[in-house]
This record gives structure tokens, C-alpha cells and sequence, in this order.
């Protein structure tokens, strides 16, 4: 039966015997798997960049990946969006339906964007989302149409037929301008905040730096599954 080699290897020696002026004779070479080791640092640095919570990346980790993107110039979408009212939640149903709400508002984003999409939670129910590739608002309301009938055919009985809704706001990252992870988190943090204003369930996509000729101008929308 032939034993699979390690993956990992840690090897040593030991000098078994020199001769008269020093010089080695004999090495003995000593090769150590250390796959268990690598596997539970691997674990340990999965649970450092995982929200405990709802299992997807945390706010530490879903920024740094961003950043990385932007500096290798990976353009797309960028969201920031959370709950409307959600103190409410708490406060008329319990902690206990709120975290729920918060995990199923995580899965529907998970669930709707790609495995390669960075999606993660900035705390409470505060949420982002970065979609490289995606520079098109119409691409784009597709897509968060997708994960607002995700997180509405998610059943919540124990909200006694409150609907949970939300607010977003959505800039894109483009050659267009040198922008920062700064800059496009300023612009969808005021999206969301403008949306708040119209109303629930709104998007806001917000743009910079663009000649309005381009015919890409700033543009408040509603949700499809309000209209």
C-alpha cells in the first residue's frame, strides 16, 4: 500500500559523525509532515477574515481585498446597503429575530452575487459588495433586483408580515478616474444615506467625475420589486 507524500515537509539533519578535522561524514536527514499544522493555520486565517455571525468575510477582510482589486486597476460595483428601520427589529421582536434578519439579508447577498464577488458585513446590519466586471447600471439593478427577491421569498413568521427592506447606495470603480477605496466608499455612503431619504427599498448610484454627456449621469432608481 504506497502512503500519499506530505504536502507540507519540514526537514532537518543531524550530523551523525565527523571525521578528524571537523569535516562531515554523515548527515542524517529527518522530513517532518507538518500538513496539520498548515491546515490549522489555514483554519485560524479563515476565522479571522470570516463574520462569526452570518459566515461571510468580515469588514477587515472584505476592505482589504478591495483595495487590492483597485490597485491592480479591477474595475466594477460597489455597494453599501443596510436595513431600514432595523432598530425597530430589535426592538419590537428581540435580538434573537434580529440576528436572524441579518443572516438572511447575508445569504440573499451571498446567494445573488458570484463566489468571486467580494460580499461582506461592515457591522450590524450594515452590509458591502464589491462585483468586479460590473460597470452598468442596468447590469447592475439586475443584480440587486436578484438579491432583494432572494431576501423577500426568505419566510420570517416570526416578523408576523413585516417585510424587511433596504436602502443602497451603488458607485462603480472605472478607469474613468483614479479613485481611491476611499473615494468609492464616500460615494455609495451617500447614495445610501439619499435613499434613506426617497424612501425603502431604493437604489442610488452615484457617480463622479463624469461628463453628463456620457450620458452617465447621477441617477436615483427604485427597486423593481417595489415598482
Amino acid at each position: 500500500m504506497s502512503i500519499p507524500f506530505p504536502k507540507w515537509v519540514r526537514l532537518r539533519f543531524v550530523v551523525v559523525d565527523r571525521d578528524s578535522s571537523g569535516g562531515i561524514n554523515q548527515l542524517l536527514w529527518m522530513f517532518e509532515s507538518i500538513d496539520e499544522d498548515r491546515k490549522q493555520q489555514e483554519k485560524l486565517r479563515v476565522l479571522s477574515e470570516t463574520d462569526m455571525m452570518t459566515g461571510i468575510r468580515n469588514r477587515g477582510s472584505g476592505e482589504a481585498t478591495i483595495r487590492q482589486m483597485i490597485a491592480e486597476g479591477r474595475q466594477g460595483l460597489f455597494l453599501l446597503l443596510d436595513a431600514d428601520d432595523f432598530k425597530s427589529v430589535n426592538d419590537n421582536y428581540g435580538h434573537a429575530v434580529g440576528d436572524k434578519v441579518i443572516i438572511n439579508i447575508a445569504h440573499s447577498l451571498r446567494s445573488a452575487f458570484r463566489d468571486s464577488d467580494v460580499v461582506f458585513r461592515l457591522g450590524g446590519d450594515e452590509f458591502a459588495v464589491y462585483a468586479e466586471g460590473i460597470t452598468d447600471a442596468n447590469v447592475a439593478s439586475n443584480v440587486i433586483n436578484r438579491f432583494i427577491d432572494n431576501l423577500n421569498a426568505v419566510p420570517m413568521p416570526e416578523l408576523q408580515g413585516r417585510i424587511i427592506t433596504v436602502s443602497i447606495g451603488a458607485t462603480f470603480y472605472t478607469d474613468v478616474q483614479a479613485d481611491t477605496f476611499e473615494d468609492i466608499y464616500r460615494r455609495a455612503d451617500e447614495g445610501t444615506y439619499d435613499s434613506k431619504r426617497h424612501g425603502k427599498n431604493y437604489v442610488t448610484f452615484k457617480y463622479e467625475g463624469v461628463d453628463v454627456a456620457d450620458d452617465i449621469p447621477e441617477v436615483l432608481e427604485i427597486l423593481e420589486s417595489e415598482k
